[in-house]
């Protein structure tokens, strides 16, 4: 086996030290390779004439960098998988918990717990309710000095809202002077988790969707709406 080929082969694998985790069975068969021609030198060289030691120590080198090409290689697989499954916990932990959130969420026609930060100057305040698209679909009295409203969503016509998805925003005055919109927060189950596009998309209770960045609290189960 003539140097020449040997170094070829090696430089070729060499070229291949820092492939993705789907090439390690293409970088093992160089690794191979090379340790067969390696062998094959030494076996057939002239005892009389040896190789030179620096081709020796150039060859060992391009070894050392093939090997250490199959080691990184192998780890990047495993630390893949690691993080996968660590992913896959991350998900199952949101999953049971009730996120907080101001995004629109699940209405069913019956009570629903809201909170909201109203300011202590207001003296009036008033729950806007909106439909999933965004339209103002009601507007109802609220205490402007509970921040925790518990009601019963109704349209103009005083009966309840028909299910679907609504968001709330509470609009409060002092002394008839308009404050800053307020929003409005609501716990809701999450029964499942998802990864899409890279970001954690939550399915909450009643088919509500939300990001990960839209939640602003969790806590445990506690029963109520």
């Amino acid at each position: 086996m003539e140097t020449a080929s040997l170094q070829t082969a090696a430089a070729s694998a060499a070229a291949k030290t820092a492939p993705s985790p789907g090439q390690a069975t293409d970088l093992a068969s160089d690794f191979d390779t090379f340790l067969q021609l390696l062998t094959a030198q030494i076996r057939n060289q002239d005892p009389l004439e040896p190789a030179d030691a620096t081709q020796y120590a150039t060859q060992l080198a391009t070894f050392s960098n093939v090997e250490q090409g199959v080691r990184t290689n192998t780890l990047l697989t495993e630390l893949s998988a690691t993080l996968e499954m660590q992913g896959l916990d991350r998900l199952a932990a949101w999953i049971g918990l009730e996120a907080r959130t101001t995004a629109p969420t699940a209405h069913d026609g019956g009570a629903v717990s809201l909170e909201a930060a109203i300011p202590p100057v207001a003296d009036s305040a008033t729950l806007v309710v909106s439909d999933a698209a965004g339209t103002e679909v009601s507007r109802i009295p609220v205490d402007p000095d509970s921040n925790r409203i518990d009601i019963v969503p109704t349209g103009p016509d005083g009966q309840p809202l028909a299910p679907g998805l609504y968001g709330y925003h509470v609009e409060a005055t002092a002394s008839g002077a308009p404050l800053q919109s307020v929003a409005v927060a609501r716990y809701v189950p999450v029964r499942e988790a998802l990864i899409e596009g890279g970001r954690t998309t939550l399915v909450l209770e009643g088919g509500g969707r939300v990001g990960a960045a839209e939640v602003t609290g969790l806590r445990p189960p506690s029963g109520g709406a």
